[in-house]
């Protein structure tokens, strides 16, 4: 038998949970240079040059990073990346070699 206090920690860790993917679920894209690019799980980053017809990796920042943002910022192409509670920014002109600001 669980306790009351057993069973709201249990529910609430099971929400933040639910939360937690369902925010990971969801996909960043930019569309630019002529391409739209699709931030997918595991650190992957996808370009499609067909309107998203087919798509190409076009980097992969490793299975830990989560693409949480795409945008641009002039022509250059900026990518949010998480990676074990911390949030930094790489850069790139082509979507595919990518550079650390600052």
């Amino acid at each position: 038998m669980i306790n009351r206090r057993d069973f709201l920690k249990a529910s609430s860790a099971a929400a933040v949970a639910g939360l937690a993917a369902s925010v990971v679920s969801m996909e960043a894209q930019a569309h630019t240079l002529g391409k739209l690019f699709k931030g997918a799980s595991g650190g992957r980053l996808y370009e499609s040059v067909d309107g998203g017809q087919r798509w190409q990796e076009s980097a992969n920042f490793g299975p830990e990073c989560q693409i949480v943002r795409l945008y641009m910022v002039g022509k250059i192409l900026h990518a949010e990346l998480a990676f074990r509670g911390y949030s930094f920014t790489l850069t790139s002109a082509d979507g595919r070699k990518w550079y650390s600001r600052g």
